[in-house]
């Protein structure tokens, strides 16, 4: 994992900052497609089951 170069302040350039953004946005999609695809074959297994 490359971690972007930072400046003499501690904050990110804005390279850097749109590259962190966009990578917390895609980690947040994944996982909430994730989420929402284990509830429903949950949902799927619990009415199979009954």
């Amino acid at each position: 994992m490359k971690f972007t170069k930072m400046t003499i302040t501690g904050q990110l350039d804005e390279k850097g900052a749109k590259q962190v953004a966009s990578r917390v946005a895609w980690s947040y999609v994944i996982a909430s497609v994730g989420a929402a695809m284990g509830g429903a074959a949950a949902l799927i297994y619990a009415i199979r089951w009954w």
